[in-house]
């Protein structure tokens, strides 16, 4: 495994373009609304640490069984479409060496990009997020649920293959013009 000391700055651009993308952002409201409601004043800069840490400690662990266990990349696919739906049945349900050093910082950077736009965010809202607060968290068991069952309908589309049914239709219906870029 080798990784670029040059992937570190880019893995934090990538953490504050996750938060930004457009199927994450709607959901950073009730993630912060409820850091506050938990941990007080200090919620989300506790939310920005924990995530920063835990990107690095998971992505570096799975880094590592992954490359030390020499396991096929279809398998890995398959195992996170396991995952993917683990995570939507608990979501449904309602009560339930210097390279990997590098690799850590990596994640760390990914994490502190994901956790610092997170933490600018909530620090700018903090106002605006208290009067919307209880509108919010009506709407959070109907989120979670879809939130569930978006995730497990993706690990059956990974798991049954339909995936990549559905991305090669997709990519015939892109202008030539894209496949270049």
């Amino acid at each position: 495994m080798s990784v670029e000391l040059a992937s570190i700055p880019l893995a934090a651009l990538a953490g504050v373009l996750g938060v930004l993308s457009p199927c994450v952002w709607p959901l950073v409201p009730v993630v912060l609304s409820s850091a506050g409601e938990e941990a007080g004043r200090h919620g989300p800069l506790a939310i920005a640490a924990e995530l920063a840490l835990s990107f690095a400690v998971a992505g570096t662990g799975v880094s590592f069984l992954l490359v030390a266990s020499g396991l096929d990349p279809e398998l890995a696919r398959r195992g996170v479409a396991m995952l993917l739906l683990g995570v939507a049945i608990a979501l449904l349900l309602p009560s339930v060496g210097q390279d990997l050093g590098l690799a850590f910082l990596t994640m760390l950077a990914y994490g502190l990009g994901t956790g610092a736009t997170l933490l600018v965010a909530a620090l700018a809202s903090r106002r605006l997020l208290t009067r919307l607060r209880p509108g919010l968290l009506l709407g959070a068991g109907s989120g979670k649920r879809l939130l569930g069952a978006t995730l497990g309908g993706l690990g059956v589309l990974v798991l049954t293959g339909l995936d990549k049914v559905l991305e090669t239709w997709a990519i015939g219906w892109l202008p030539t013009w894209a496949g270049t870029i």
